[in-house]
């Protein structure tokens, strides 16, 4: 990988495919090719598959993730006397009022966020897997080239919830997004990662209506000059639509830092009790954004599918410029790597904070820094 894109070392050879003769247009939109991506990573060992249709539809080509979505529309009845009206009458008898009255459907569990399981399987958090490659706008961090890039982090979360009306305004919402980024638990997070100069302050950018929200923590009023403290993005799931790249039933949150000293340097290197706070911290903020679509947008916050928690560390260099040793050993022939990702998934089961970045400790200290003799020191971290 090169900065953020992928290198290849040749072009695939194209496979060559034919369709069976067809004598009309919905006889070809029967035919379709699923192609299955397999993307795989060495540090640690996991791998994602993602499937693709490849067909057409009337006359106009498609590529649709698999699975897909089920139609919306009225199932075929199960009860044999609905059946045997729909056969001899071609139509169904009018329904009773019993029979209008709508099914309660059982109110899924609430979201854990408080135990965790991490994991190396991207299969288990295939949203977030997609979130490795989303880009937060800003020209602040445009133009520069891939040595130019100070070390970075990205920390992304999803929580399951009920859908925003895309057709409503986004000003309430926009508001409300500015509130929670004020939050102690961000606000928390923040300072542990970078300076937060007084009188900084979240303003809006723009989005794409209640779709997608962006903010940025700048301390001028025109919140697009030069770098800001910290960016955010909202992307919360859309009543009717689905969106590519996106979980359909959860909501997706984003925040990106570049830290720096309070003279806009490049800090020193953290030794691993520090970053073992920052990644407890950096997990403490599902709770607090499951909160925040429960209570302030009224979306509610469910386990189903269970929240999920990605960390992104980044640097042109290897990652000794983020993370300092302190007399750990490295492993010799090894060769520290420039990036680290973390993910974990909430379990009912699952690990405490604390226990669960410890875990994230281990891999970054075994995978991606190929440290000798850690695990005494990471013994030691408690609650």
């Amino acid at each position: 990988m090169r900065g953020d894109h992928w290198v290849f070392p040749s072009l695939p050879q194209p496979v060559p495919f034919r369709y069976s003769a067809v004598r009309a247009w919905p006889d070809l939109s029967r035919q379709y090719l699923v192609i299955t991506l397999r993307v795989i990573r060495d540090e640690p060992e996991g791998h994602v598959d993602l499937q693709f249709k490849l067909g057409i539809d009337g006359t106009q080509p498609y590529c649709r993730e698999l699975p897909e979505r089920p139609a919306v529309g009225v199932p075929l009845p199960t009860d044999p006397r609905l059946l045997r009206d729909l056969a001899v009458n071609g139509r169904l008898s009018q329904p009773t009022e019993a029979e209008l009255a709508p099914a309660s459907a059982p109110e899924p569990p609430s979201a854990v966020t408080d135990r965790w399981r991490y994991t190396s399987d991207g299969a288990e958090v295939p949203s977030l897997m997609r979130l490795t490659t989303t880009s937060l706008f800003h020209p602040g961090y445009g133009g520069r080239q891939p040595q130019d890039e100070p070390p970075s982090i990205k920390i992304g979360m999803l929580i399951a919830c009920r859908p925003v009306d895309p057709s409503s305004g986004g000003s309430e919402l926009r508001a409300r997004f500015l509130s929670f980024l004020n939050s102690p638990a961000v606000g928390q997070l923040l300072a542990s990662l970078t300076f937060v100069a007084p009188g900084a302050s979240w303003k809006n950018l723009a989005g794409h209506g209640p779709r997608t929200l962006g903010a940025a923590l700048t301390v001028g009023e025109n919140p697009l000059d030069g770098v800001p403290v910290a960016s955010a993005l909202l992307l919360p799931p859309t009543a009717g639509e689905s969106l590519y790249g996106r979980d359909g039933r959860s909501a997706t949150l984003i925040l990106f830092v570049e830290p720096r000293t309070a003279d806009g340097q490049i800090p020193p290197a953290s030794d691993l009790a520090a970053w073992h706070r920052r990644f407890s911290q950096a997990l403490a903020v599902p709770g607090a954004f499951a909160d925040f679509l429960a209570d302030d947008l009224g979306l509610g916050a469910y386990g189903d599918p269970p929240a999920q928690f990605g960390i992104w560390l980044q640097s042109y260099q290897p990652l000794t410029i983020m993370v300092d040793p302190q007399g750990l050993r490295t492993l010799p022939g090894s060769t520290p790597s420039n990036q680290f990702i973390g993910w974990a998934f909430a379990a009912e089961d699952g690990n405490s904070i604390a226990d669960t970045a410890r875990d994230l400790l281990t891999q970054l200290c075994e995978y991606t820094m190929h440290f000798d003799a850690f695990e005494q020191t990471l013994a030691t971290f408690r609650e």
